[in-house]
């Protein structure tokens, strides 16, 4: 707990990940949090109440066996629903957000309680990867080699190497052609689609026929409902109300901007209905890159010269290095199979999601609507409020 370490931000954090270590083992050691591990897990256990504590949206990607969630920002007003004549195992994503709860229920008066050490994610790895080769369901040896051979499926969509929203990306867009009844085999190395993929067809409501890993490729087969009425209603993005998601894009960092049509991208290949709202700085990342003869004033110019001319030009909010952070991620980007900025633009625009420019901010910025990119619109505050009030996600980035 007590090693010091030099403090420089570009290699760690005030806090070195060794202090962090050596907190969480005194933690243990003092008896200040009780853990369990992956492997105390008994599903057959009736005697233990397993609460998680995610958000949502993350236990709709998956649940321990038998678990109920209570959000951690809601776990003080609804401790009155947990018994205290049982054992409490309390989980989150990775053991923070657990411990929290945990530091919470001690507060209360709650004694036999316990925090899942490495929370979800580690049982969920260490399951998925308990076998060679993993099948969900499982199938007859036979009838699995009859739906792994090449007649059987339509389309083949090799994704290895792309990484996260790549794999789905390319999985809608080939699904989306799928004929009713047909099937789909994807492969990829992305190590989060194996526990993706069930959301992702729970929500398009797809059918997951078989999802196998081995030697770091997973391999998932997909097929498409006969019923085609229940897919269309499912799949067209902006049929349901309040299953949205708006994206409010303050900033003109490359690595925020890329976040933001990471996200959005994500979104729109499990069918949800998106919209990014650009204000002020933001502005920057929908002009074209080549120039548009416009006239402005003193001001407007000023504003042009100060701020990037289009997304090539943006910099990093982190490691600026006097210039070429940006080229350095694009670089980083380009070796790890992560698609840039202006691939993930036309993703979005591709899968339908809204680009919708603030007049307000684009007036004060002496922006012109002919300088933005095609296939952007231009809108106020009741525009985005009108989107939002369809979602049920708001981001601000």
């Amino acid at each position: 707990m007590e090693i010091e370490h030099a403090y420089a931000p570009p290699y760690s954090s005030a806090k070195d990940p060794v202090n962090m270590a050596g907190y969480v083992a005194d933690n243990i050691l003092s008896g200040k949090v009780k853990i369990l591990h992956w492997r105390d897990i008994d599903p057959e256990d009736t005697d233990t109440l397993i609460v998680d504590v995610r958000t949502s949206e993350e236990c709709a990607m998956g649940l321990l066996p038998n678990a109920i969630q209570i959000p951690l920002d809601e776990l003080r007003d609804r401790i009155g629903e947990l018994p205290r004549d049982k054992r409490i195992l309390l989980t989150c994503a990775v053991g923070l957000r657990g411990y929290i709860a945990y530091r919470i229920l001690a507060q209360h008066g709650f004694e036999n309680i316990y925090n899942l050490s490495g929370g979800y994610r580690t049982w969920s790895m260490i399951r998925d990867t308990s076998a060679e080769d993993t099948v969900v369901p499982s199938v007859p040896q036979g009838q699995q080699q009859e739906e792994r051979s090449h007649e059987s499926v339509a389309i083949e969509v090799d994704a290895c190497g792309l990484q996260c929203p790549g794999p789905v990306v390319e999985l809608k867009k080939q699904y989306q052609v799928l004929a009713a009844g047909q099937r789909l085999r994807i492969r990829t190395t992305d190590p989060g689609f194996s526990r993706d993929i069930s959301a992702w067809c729970q929500m398009m409501q797809a059918e997951l026929i078989e999802v196998s890993q081995n030697r770091g490729v997973i391999e998932a087969v997909i097929g498409k409902p006969a019923d085609t009425h229940l897919h269309t209603a499912t799949c067209v993005p902006g049929k349901g109300g309040g299953d949205g998601q708006t994206i409010i894009v303050f900033s003109n960092d490359l690595d925020k901007a890329i976040a933001a049509f990471i996200l959005a991208n994500g979104a729109a290949a499990a069918g949800k209905k998106v919209s990014l709202f650009f204000t002020f700085w933001g502005l920057t990342i929908l002009k074209r890159r080549e120039k548009v003869a416009v006239r402005k004033d003193f001001l407007s110019r000023l504003f042009g010269w100060m701020l990037p001319s289009h997304s090539g030009k943006l910099g990093l909010s982190r490691l600026h290095l006097a210039g070429i952070g940006g080229w350095f991620m694009r670089e980083v980007m380009k070796r790890k199979n992560v698609y840039s900025l202006e691939t993930l633009i036309g993703q979005a625009k591709e899968n339908g999601v809204r680009m919708i420019a603030c007049t307000m901010s684009m007036d004060m910025m002496g922006i012109r609507e002919e300088e933005l990119m095609e296939g952007v619109e231009t809108g106020g505050v009741a525009t985005y409020l009108e989107q939002a009030e369809k979602s049920a996600i708001n981001l601000f980035i």
